[in-house]
Parts: structure tokens; sequence; C-alpha cells
């Protein structure tokens, strides 16, 4: 009787495990024997992953796929001529979206003084954690609407829901500590942040060389699409209020964003303003707790970052006012119109006018008022000290009034301006 040695390799742990006979090499009983070898798993096994001839990932869920993998065995069994192959093969289970739990400070969100070994020595058991208890998919993969270094989002559909959601696919053949570490740490802010004003998780999971973040779809896109066109001073106090509303829950969770500006700020047709990408956003051990790591957008980060000084939460405020102002002008606030090449291609000026410029004030000629500019030109103080806490804007006799108006009515102004903005915009493409 031929057995079949199988190691199996279950994120950091390797087991070996025997199949009593080549006969029994079916998807059924490969399932039955990785539960047996990882009994203490408490999820279902639903498929497995092997590397083929030509060295590629190969995903088996089902007995109608088991045919290239056997065949695959037979072949290297065919090449070896003195001794027994061992078939590799990586289970993956069905993960639970219930049950997401992540350690969301002391692995995860490492120390930034750690020397590179400690800070991702941990990398891989970090994302098992993590997406060991996430629920994989089905999914009907549509267009791309979004690219970026570390993937490609897409826009898609649950089969067994009908539910459009968007899908970052981030893929893991990549080199760099910082890259991986980001998947960890926008994984951890996902699952910790639960607000109207912040993207919502579904789902993330391992499949094949990739890691796959679904979250909510907004169907609007982000406020970068809408930068160049006139947008009403109740519109851009309702996104004011709703941005500070969101780094308030992030806040009250000791988390900093780090990256505000407006193509991390997202838009749907029911008028909800939404931030997201937590890739390169930090856990405080105290609310006030200054940080020092220059990382994030230049052209959006505070004077006291981009020369490289420690920075905390005033540094968000002033990342929120710039996006609302370069809302307001329709263009950059420290771009001239004419001037070329763009600014944030010449960092030493960039870093010159966001130190030493004054930004321009939202012009009363688009139709803002004296208060509302006052307050962005607040937010944009070159101190710290200077600009508005949190609390202050719903203290704001301006705010306050868009503030304590009802929620339904509010919406429906902003899905209103989005949605007829949305389409005149796509008209004229």
């Amino acid at each position: 009787m031929n057995t079949v040695e199988i190691q199996f390799q279950f994120g950091r742990e390797c087991r070996l495990a025997t199949l009593e006979s080549e006969d029994l090499l079916t998807f059924d009983s490969l399932i039955r024997l990785t539960e047996h070898t990882f009994s203490s798993c408490k999820h279902p096994f639903t498929s497995f992953i092997y590397v083929d001839d030509d060295g590629d990932r190969v995903t088996v869920s089902s007995e109608l796929e088991m045919g290239p993998l056997r065949d695959f065995y037979f072949r290297v069994c065919q090449q070896e001529k003195f001794s027994k192959p061992i078939l590799k093969l990586q289970p993956i289970v069905n993960r639970n979206r219930a049950n997401l739990t992540i350690n969301t400070i002391s692995s995860s969100y490492p120390d930034e003084n750690y020397n590179d070994k400690k800070k991702f020595s941990n990398f891989e058991a970090n994302v098992e954690h993590i997406l060991s208890s996430g629920n994989m998919l089905s999914l009907d993969m549509l267009e791309i609407i979004g690219t970026g270094n570390g993937g490609i989002v897409r826009r898609c559909r649950n089969r067994q829901t009908q539910e459009i959601l968007a899908v970052k696919i981030i893929s893991l053949d990549f080199q760099k500590n910082e890259k991986k570490q980001e998947i960890v740490t926008e994984l951890n802010a996902l699952n910790a942040l639960h607000s109207d004003y912040i993207v919502q998780l579904h789902s993330a999971y391992l499949y094949e060389n990739s890691v796959h973040i679904c979250t909510e779809y907004m169907d609007r896109g982000s406020l970068e699409q809408y930068i160049g066109i006139l947008v009403p001073e109740n519109v851009l106090i309702y996104i004011t209020l709703s941005m500070i509303q969101g780094l308030i829950c992030m806040w009250n969770q000791k988390i900093m964003h780090r990256d505000v500006k407006p193509s991390n700020v997202l838009v749907n047709s029911s008028g909800s303003i939404k931030l997201c990408d937590f890739g390169v956003s930090r856990v405080l051990e105290t609310i006030g707790q200054k940080v020092a790591t220059f990382i994030g957008t230049h052209k959006y980060m505070a004077p006291e970052r981009v020369i490289s000084d420690d920075y905390s939460i005033p540094s968000e405020i002033w990342s929120l006012g710039m996006t609302i102002l370069e809302m307001g002008l329709g263009r950059y606030p420290f771009q001239a119109e004419s001037s070329y090449p763009p600014l944030a291609v010449r960092p030493i000026e960039l870093v010159q006018c966001i130190v030493y410029e004054t930004p321009p004030i939202l012009p009363t000629i688009r139709g803002y008022s004296s208060e509302f500019a006052s307050l962005i030109q607040q937010c944009l103080s070159k101190n710290p000290a200077d600009r508005p806490l949190p609390r202050s804007f719903f203290e704001n006799p301006l705010l306050m009034k868009y503030n304590n108006s009802d929620m339904n009515q509010s919406r429906a102004i902003m899905a209103d301006f989005f949605n007829r903005t949305a389409v005149a915009t796509n008209a004229t493409r």
C-alpha cells in the first residue's frame, strides 16, 4: 500500500501527516486529515494551496480541482527515484467575521524606536492572528476603482448577499518590511474603529499570495474627485463636521490617522462622509503623546511634521484644514494656478511654503462666510497650540447650527450635492 506523506504549513507551524493510501488523495480526505492534524483550530478548513512545477501557488477548494494536484504529485513521485516525495500543502480556514479579534497595541504597533528585526519579527504571526478568523467571501470581481503602491482596490459583488463591497488587494510579493507593517496597522485600525464616519471592515483574508481587505463601498468616490468644483459652504461644513467626528473616534481609541487628505475621505450616494486608509496610522500611549516619524503625504503635513519636529493631534487638525481649504479653493492652497511643475514634485519649495507662507483664505467670492474662513484659517496656524481643539468645532456658533440640525436632512443635502455633481462630472469625461 503506497502511503502519501504530507507536510502541512499552517501559519508558522509545520506538521507532518500521512494518508494511508494514494487512493485517499481526495479533497474530503485531506480536509479530515488537516482537521485531525490541527485539532485545536477553532475554524473549519476550506481549501489548500500548493506550489506547482512552475512555482505558481495553486488553490484547491473542491474535489473538482484535485485532478491537477494529483497529477502534480504522481509526476513528482516518478521523478524521485530514491526517496518518497513529501506533498507540501498550506491549509486555509473559513474565517468568521464575528469572531475577529485583534491585538490592537502590543504586537501590531511596536514602538517605532525598535530596530527593524525586532519590529517586524512577528509579522507572519500577526497576520495569521488577524486573518485567521476573517470570512473568505465568494466575490465577483468588478472594475478597478483605485490603485496605489500597496495594491489595487476593486468594486466587488458578494455572490451570496449581492452586496457591493470595496476590496483592497495587497500582494505579498514584496520585500519592504514597512509595507508588511502597513497591512497589520490598517487591519488593526479597521477592526478597532466603529463609527458612522469611518469606513467599516466587512472581512479580511489571505487568498493565494495576497491579502484581501473587504470594506463597505462608497459609491461617490473620494473628495479628491471633486476638487475644482464649487462646493457650497453648507456642504463644506458638513464635510468638516464628519471628518472631525471620524478623527475624534480615532483619537478616543488613541489612534492618529497621519495621512488625512482629500483622497482618504470617501463619499456615498446617501450623503455619508467617511475616513479611510489607515495604513500609516499610529497607536498612542496617551491621547497627548507626541511622535516623530516622518510618514504620510507631504502636501498635507503640518509645519512641525515637515521639519521633523515631534507632533501630535494638532497636526491632524492642520491636515483637516488643508483638505477643506483645497476643496474650497478648487486647488492646492500653496500651488499657484499657473505654476509648473506642481509644487508636490519640488520638495524644498513645498516645505518652505508649509513652514513660512500664510495659506490663502476661503474666498468670499465663492460664497464662503468670514466665520467659516476664520475657523479654517485657525486650523492652519503655524503654532500647533493655536489650532482649535477638537471640541471647539462643536462649540463654534456657525458649526453648531449645522451640527444640531436634523441628521436625515443633513445627509439629504450632502447626497443631493454629490449625486448631482458626480453625474455631471461623469458626463464630461
